[in-house]
């Protein structure tokens, strides 16, 4: 995962496992993706899958965000996915309707998986 040090994708990552696992998805289950593109971090049943960056100021990581959401969606065709990203970027909502900031996803709970 590309982007500054410190500005909590790890943490990110944890919170996300520790949301599904509270939900009952066996920790097991939960993997990292990466065939010519990476999903960061998916269910085993295919049905949430995470892509975090730091911003989308850079065009080289638009793209490559780009081509994370994509691959989650055509491995997993009925998943949720969701891009986390630190700093807010005005008209992130066009380019990528499932980006949210980091702390919006920090303090609301996820949605039950189902």
């Amino acid at each position: 995962m590309a982007g500054i040090r410190r500005s909590g994708k790890t943490f990110l990552f944890f919170d996300a496992i520790r949301r599904l696992a509270g939900q009952g998805v066996d920790r097991r289950r939960l993997i990292y993706y990466a065939d010519v593109s990476e999903v960061d971090l998916c269910d085993g049943a295919g049905t949430l899958f995470f892509n975090t960056c730091f911003d989308l100021t850079d065009a080289e990581t638009v793209r490559r965000e780009k081509d994370a959401m994509e691959l989650g969606q055509t491995r997993w065709p009925d998943a949720r996915g969701r891009l986390l990203y630190h700093e807010y970027i005005p008209g992130v909502e066009k380019t990528f309707p499932a980006a949210e900031p980091a702390w919006k996803f920090l303090i609301n709970d996820l949605k039950p998986v189902t």
